[in-house]
């Protein structure tokens, strides 16, 4: 028979929810909406009914086509607007990953492109 350790490395569940129990928890949905400055809450609510998609829906995080594209538009509609936000700001507000946000608008980006062509 062999003798285990307990797993000690970094990720390691329980230490991960240590780690994570000094963060404070974050609303997502409408009630997280309605922190957000003037000027961001119309961009979201603009896309949201440009895609037909629940706000709630889109702050969440769902993985539906439709959410991802209306997301998209969102952070692209975010990053370009005046003055312009960087993407920690726009992480910030939308509590999302910042690399994942970059993403997010060169999809958008690469999308519109298309389009034109």
């Amino acid at each position: 028979m062999t003798c285990h350790r307990p797993f000690t490395r970094v990720g390691y569940a329980p230490a991960l929810l240590q780690a994570a129990a000094g963060r404070p928890l974050r609303t997502r949905g409408e009630a997280r909406l309605a922190e957000l400055p003037e000027p961001v809450r119309a961009i979201v609510d603009a896309c949201a009914a440009k895609h037909e998609v629940s706000v709630a829906e889109l702050m969440a995080g769902s993985c539906q086509r439709k959410v991802v594209a209306c997301r998209d538009e969102v952070n692209y509609r975010l990053h370009a607007m005046k003055p312009r936000a960087t993407i920690d700001q726009i992480a910030q507000w939308l509590d999302r990953n910042p690399a994942g946000l970059m993403a997010s608008i060169g999809r958008y980006a690469v999308r519109q492109r298309r389009k034109a062509v």
